[in-house]
């Protein structure tokens, strides 16, 4: 059986440990939050995961620094200990604020994504739109000059391998084909921005709800280190 000079050392040594935990989190809290971008909800967010991805480290920390009460204590510990207390009830308050604001956090950012992709998407419609109405509306010597065009072998070589099959001597043919060409080029981009736009929407939301509950986590966790330690107090 280990004597009490064995147990002091092992409390001494698991209270060192969990001050260097705290030091450690403190050092890298401090690399995740300078330089802070407060109105920059994609920071905000990274910010917050960030901090719950690492918030073992602390709840651990404290939790060393804490064992064994005041026993075996030095002189100015009691005084730290007072303060590290309150510092969990701090820590519980900031988390339980962390889980709403990655929601609101979470909705900016998909707001701000979506309008840039919208516009993007817009900018694109348009231009074929614009092209699309030139063919509709394109005089016979236009065709005509188009399919001048189109007997260059590199633009056939790409109407092949975009699977067009079109008579280039045949204007109104030639017509037909870009016009269906350029619906179908339409439908597919709304559908590979539907697509995309699903899956930025999927992994956004996923990531909130677990720094959310991460959070909240945590906070509850803070605040028990805070009420178990009133001896402290």
């Amino acid at each position: 059986m280990a004597d009490s000079s064995t147990q002091n050392r092992s409390v001494y040594r698991l209270r060192w440990v969990g001050y260097g935990l705290l030091i450690f989190f403190i050092i890298d809290s401090l690399t995740i939050l300078i330089p802070p971008k407060f109105t920059d909800p994609a920071w905000e967010l990274q910010t917050i995961g960030s901090l719950v991805d690492r918030v073992v480290v602390p709840i651990l920390g404290l939790g060393l620094v804490f064992f064994g009460e005041y026993f075996d204590r030095g002189k100015l510990e009691p005084i730290f200990l007072k303060i590290l207390s309150w510092f969990c009830l701090l820590l519980a308050l900031i988390f339980f604020l962390m889980g709403p604001l990655s929601g609101i956090s979470a909705i900016r950012i998909n707001n701000r994504v979506s309008d840039a992709a919208n516009q993007q998407l817009a900018q694109r419609i348009t231009t074929l739109d614009n092209f699309e109405k030139a063919i509709s509306q394109g005089t016979p010597e236009q065709l005509k000059a188009l399919s001048e065009q189109l007997k260059d072998p590199r633009a056939q070589e790409q109407l092949k391998a975009q699977g067009i099959q079109v008579d280039v001597e045949n204007p109104q043919q030639l017509k037909s084909v870009v016009l269906e060409r350029v619906k179908a080029q339409k439908a597919q981009l709304q559908a590979q921005f539907d697509q995309a736009r699903s899956g930025q929407l999927a992994s956004l939301v996923k990531n909130s709800v677990k720094w959310a509950i991460g959070a909240l986590i945590s906070s509850v966790l803070f605040f028990m280190l805070w009420k178990s330690t009133d001896w402290a107090r």
